[in-house]
């Protein structure tokens, strides 16, 4: 079975399909949560963070299936993104907090890792989501999940270059909302 019908079928509460979705992905569900939770200071291991992704995933009331592996990853990585904002939003962050993305995404937009805030970045992905949600599946696909542009593009249903402007765009609007909010 591929792993799309695999993950489909756990989404529709096969739980076996779903021990072997997992077991398929888990190395590379594993590499994304260490690349977004922080390191050795973060709040979470990239373990629970991949487990808490995971019950997002695939909810006790179902989901939307599948398209593809691409598809997936990209799911995982806004559920991820999700329970770290979650996690943030716990523990009442201050500002300059969330220093795990502040450092990744400052690089990613040419800012001082100090002025980033896992939360204003969050607020910044929702502004940029109501003029334009394919930007932001542009910045989760490309970003939170590490794909390619080509990945991306897959993924999204556009072409490389498309993915590659969109990823231009967002990031250039992303970098200005967040200098104002400095």
């Amino acid at each position: 079975m591929a792993l799309t019908e695999l993950i489909n079928a756990a989404r529709d509460g096969d739980a076996a399909a779903g021990e072997l979705a997992l077991a398929e992905t888990y190395r590379q569900l594993r590499l994304l949560a260490q690349r977004v939770s922080g390191g050795a200071d973060a709040e979470l291991s990239p373990t629970e963070l991949l487990h808490e992704a995971w019950f997002k995933l695939f909810p006790q009331d179902g989901a939307a299936a599948l398209a593809s592996r691409s598809h997936f990853m990209n799911l995982a990585a806004r559920a991820m993104r999700q329970v770290l904002v979650d996690l943030a939003r716990e523990r009442g962050a201050q500002k300059r907090g969330g220093g795990w993305l502040a450092v990744t995404f400052s690089a990613a937009l040419g800012q001082p890792a100090e002025q980033l805030d896992l939360l204003e970045v969050d607020h910044a992905l929702q502004r940029l989501e109501r003029r334009d949600p394919r930007l932001v599946r542009i910045v989760e696909a490309y970003f939170f999940a590490g794909l390619s542009f080509e990945q991306t593009g897959a993924a999204l249903g556009i072409s490389e270059r498309s993915a590659r402007r969109g990823w231009e765009l967002a990031r250039a609007f992303l970098s200005t909302e967040l200098a104002g909010s400095a």
